[in-house]
């Protein structure tokens, strides 16, 4: 596994969840306001409105029981109260949020104000603006509309907060949406209005969880839970909590609980729940179950492009490259100004190495959404990958700009600073991850970034500290348990490697790397049965993996099964797409079999991609020394000594020197051969 950028992560619509509680009041703004009368005298007329508005109150309650829309009916009973009191703001108020409920937004604001001019202190008539201003996006002026009604009202004080601290986090605003929610929750009695402190807490919950304080927003999912159990929302929060912490078998259990929870008649809404775990089954590299969710969401809502590019990603995980772009192609026909779907294609693309092709899509994403500091984010990384690295410091920088709330900003120059190690600019990258860590200094992709940096500049002990930090952080981060292995095995401490591979497989038995690397380990201390078992775990894992069946090969020719080695490794060469590392693998079994002159051959193609690959030079040295071409052989382990000494890769050195000595030795070179004997024990005694 190597260490890479973490993408952003556009299949959730996390926005569509906010306006799902901003709307869980939706009906508040025109159900019964026991506590909001009119000053009146008892007459015929004062009975007729009464009787009026219980007729409203049972038409809306029997909407809010089937959920369908508001009618004429509505209105027609509205416009005989009006006619009865034409001053009734309460009136007013409700006919203007009426229209806002049909999407007639400016209608809607036209009856707000004229019940404002009645009363400006009427304190309902503010909350209803304030809503009609939010659903048009207007946050600010929003903002100030519910201000007014927290200062003229005090009864439904809680709801005027929540509905701001919605707002708040539409913008962006967490730390001050937070205050909003703890206010609501401070001036609601949970007995008397227990919605209202469900609302708090869940949408304090998404504004933690956008500030990554995950157990915080975990613990805030649990208290809106205490409040009432049978909410799907509430549920669905949890598991997107619970994704983020890598807890992924019990973020499938919530989002279970929530599609449990819909009712069947309301099938519709359980798109949201299936797209969440299909999501998350993503995450847990169970593709196939993944698109059977979003085959589930598609068929519940045809029209939703989140589904199709979610189906997309899925497939191109699965290396179904052609499906996974005619299901992006599909987002894209539903809402061409989804950024997500062009976002999922630019990913597909990426992996069919189509690079311009895939600018381009990043490019249309920016282009919907040009204010969003991760579009740019992930056209950098992209940048970064084609090696156009001037291009990618400047679209991190812009991604920086446009980041306005900051709490992106750790990521972002987390990014940058693996652009900057690519360029070799070390100490401008670890001043980057240092920054990043001033304003989260839990953050763990940026303790691995660091970690990465300090390998890549040989400062392997300080590598070695990020990643304790972040393992101490998150003991089930797979990345850091990955790479501090690589580390150990770098310094021949393969039993120390093994166990974390272990912890790894631990954490996800699924992981084929782990498996793998683990293998390499375990042939390393000569435990070639158990790299045996290794190699077929990962096979029935990842059949088509060229390096899993080489290995194989390798072990089975320690075992003396040549023949089954020798299957083993055309299988793998069969599979491989020829880099140099299978290549060299290859050589190395072929010369255990006695074929050196085909192994030579083998190195030579690998060293023809790169001629800095170690192993080959290490195997043709090796192959070489049994062909009795000693002085070639002495050649090619001084090469090795030479590109392990710039690269710090001490694992070689010790066997390297070893291979020499004896080389030396058969040339009458005692002396010299007996010199790199010694120094092989040396650096063996180091490591130990």
């Amino acid at each position: 596994m190597s260490e890479k950028d973490e993408s952003p992560d556009y299949s959730v619509d996390i926005n569509a969840r906010i306006r799902e509680l901003a709307n869980i009041q939706s009906y508040a703004e025109i159900r019964e306001e026991k506590g909001e009368t009119e000053p009146k005298s008892r007459s015929e007329k004062w009975d007729e409105e009464e009787k009026l508005w219980d007729e409203i109150h049972e038409q809306i309650k029997s909407r809010l029981k089937d959920k369908s829309g508001i009618d004429e009916k509505i209105f027609e009973l509205l416009n005989k109260i009006l006619k009865i009191k034409p001053d009734s703001k309460k009136a007013m108020r409700m006919k203007g949020s009426c229209f806002s409920f049909m999407g007639k937004f400016e209608e809607g604001l036209k009856w707000c104000d004229k019940a404002l001019e009645i009363d400006e202190k009427y304190a309902n008539g503010w909350w209803a603006k304030g809503r009609i201003l939010q659903k048009m996006r207007k946050f600010e002026e929003a903002i100030e509309c519910f201000d007014k009604a927290i200062e003229n009202g005090k009864k439904n004080d809680s709801g005027y907060q929540i509905d701001k601290g919605f707002c708040l986090l539409f913008m962006k605003k967490f730390e001050e949406s937070v205050k909003c929610f703890d206010k609501a929750i401070e001036n609601e009695n949970v007995k008397e209005k227990p919605k209202r402190n469900l609302q708090a807490y869940s949408g304090k919950a998404i504004a933690l969880g956008f500030m990554n304080r995950l157990a915080e927003s975990l613990e805030c999912c649990d208290k809106a839970i205490e409040i009432d159990e049978k909410v799907p929302g509430i549920w669905e929060d949890k598991g997107i909590t619970l994704t983020r912490m890598h807890k992924y078998e019990e973020a499938v259990k919530c989002f279970d609980k929530a599609i449990e929870l819909v009712p069947e008649d309301f099938l519709s809404e359980k798109w949201y729940s299936i797209s969440q775990k299909g999501h998350t089954l993503q995450k847990m590299r169970k593709f196939e179950e993944a698109i059977e969710c979003f085959d589930k969401a598609i068929e519940i809502k045809p029209e939703g492009a989140m589904a199709w590019s979610c189906k997309g990603s899925s497939l191109s995980s699965m290396k179904k490259f052609e499906e996974a772009i005619k299901c992006c192609d599909k987002g894209i026909e539903i809402d061409e100004k989804d950024p997500r779907s062009w976002i999922d294609k630019a990913l597909v693309l990426e992996k069919m190495g189509k690079d311009e092709e895939t600018i381009e899509c990043f490019d249309k994403a920016i282009e919907i959404a040009p204010e969003s500091s991760k579009n740019f984010a992930m056209k950098a990384t992209m940048l970064g990958h084609m090696k156009k690295f001037e291009e990618a410091i400047e679209c991190f920088d812009k991604a920086i700009e446009k980041d306005i709330s900051g709490y992106n900003l750790g990521m972002l120059l987390t990014g940058k600073a693996m652009i900057l190690m690519d360029m070799g600019k070390f100490e401008e990258a670890i001043k980057c991850c240092d920054k990043a860590m001033d304003l989260d200094s839990k953050y763990p992709h940026t303790l691995t970034t660091k970690a990465m940096i300090f390998r890549r500049s040989r400062k392997f002990e300080e590598a070695l500290k990020c990643y304790d930090k972040a393992i101490e952080i998150d003991d089930r981060d797979e990345i850091s348990w990955m790479n501090k292995a690589m580390i150990f095995f770098t310094w021949d401490r393969h039993k120390a490697a093994i166990d974390c591979y272990d912890k790894v497989i631990e954490i996800n038995p699924d992981s084929v790397d782990a498996w793998i690397r683990k293998a390499d380990n375990l042939l390393k201390i000569d435990e070639f049965e158990e790299a045996v078992k290794c190699c077929d775990k990962a096979i029935e894992l990842r059949p088509e993996d060229a390096r899993t069946w080489i290995s194989k090969g390798e072990a089975l020719s320690h075992m003396g099964k040549d023949e089954d080695a020798i299957k083993c490794c055309d299988k793998g060469i069969s599979l491989s797409k020829k880099i140099p590392v299978d290549l060299a693998m290859t050589a190395d079994v072929l010369s255990r079999l006695g074929k050196d002159e085909e192994a030579i051959e083998y190195c030579n193609k690998a060293l023809a991609r790169n001629d800095r690959e170690l192993l080959a030079w290490q195997n043709k040295g090796e192959a070489l020394l049994n062909l009795e071409k000693y002085q070639d052989a002495v050649d090619c382990f001084d090469k090795v000594i030479e590109i392990a000494t710039e690269t710090a890769n001490t694992g070689y050195l010790s066997i390297t020197e070893e291979f020499k000595g004896k080389a030396l030795i058969k040339m009458g070179k005692v002396d010299e051969g007996l010199a790199c004997l010694d120094k092989a024990k040396e650096l063996k005694r180091d490591k130990n």
